[in-house]
């Protein structure tokens, strides 16, 4: 499995994949895992009430609809849309959250559990998309294989993160069985994970970016304060 220990090497190896396609072409997703490599399972799946039980995810999800404008303002009407905002904050659903953009995956595979007592490497996924959801003409739990969903952005993280997801029928299988051959791996060592985290920060992308909001800020403050070189007066610069 090749290694990534640099930002460069990463924008070498997506910018090889997108040769002779358009610049503005949404072929290839990407998503990190601090903690890798795991299956990639969307999250119904790893609940094991919700994994014996097909379709009780989407009765969820239907609870959550009901009672969620207590909470946000602003839901979707409409169920896909729905239910990526449902996902981005937290609902076990049948989508698995991806990027468009591959440094903000690679900051999803650096960033360590705070109280795991072994360092692990990252894994950064990368997939080609060959099927799209559409909206307007497919029904939600009626999609038989696995799909992308790009939503049209409701949330500020949605549109910092470039979100995409895929879609599982049935959110048990591992998409690395269902859709091997659109699948690339690649292993992020343990001790390149805090050069990579600095490096990233140098090009904007952090918690603050990533989640424009009190707690997006707050995690910043936190790390920076981990690299100590956050100080009240002086700024928070970690290089």
């Amino acid at each position: 499995m090749q290694e990534i220990v640099s930002v460069a090497e990463l924008l070498r190896a997506t910018l090889q994949q997108r040769m002779h396609e358009p610049a503005d072409a949404n072929t290839w997703l990407y998503r990190g895992q601090a903690r890798g490599p795991n299956s990639l399972i969307a999250s119904a799946g790893r609940i094991p009430a919700l994994a014996a039980d097909p379709g009780a995810d989407l009765a969820v999800f239907r609870a959550w609809r009901q009672r969620a404008t207590f909470y946000e303002r602003f839901i979707p009407a409409e169920d896909w849309e729905a239910l990526a905002v449902a996902a981005h904050h937290g609902l076990a659903t049948r989508l698995l959250d991806w990027s468009l953009n591959p440094l903000v995956a690679l900051f999803f595979a650096v960033l360590d559990d705070a109280l795991a007592e072994q360092p692990a490497d990252g894994a950064l996924f990368v997939f080609q998309v060959e099927r799209t959801i559409d909206v307007g003409r497919d029904r939600l739990g009626e999609v038989e294989h696995v799909a992308v969903l790009f939503p049209a952005g409701h949330t500020h993280r949605v549109i910092r993160q470039r979100g995409a997801f895929t879609y599982h029928p049935d959110p048990r299988l591992p998409l690395e069985d269902e859709c091997p051959g659109q699948l690339i791996r690649y292993c992020i060592p343990h001790d390149a994970k805090a050069g990579l985290r600095k490096e990233l920060d140098r090009l904007g992308i952090n918690y603050e970016m990533l989640f424009p909001d009190l707690e997006g800020f707050s995690q910043h403050l936190n790390w920076l304060a981990q690299v100590h070189r956050a100080t009240p007066r002086t700024g928070m610069d970690p290089h």
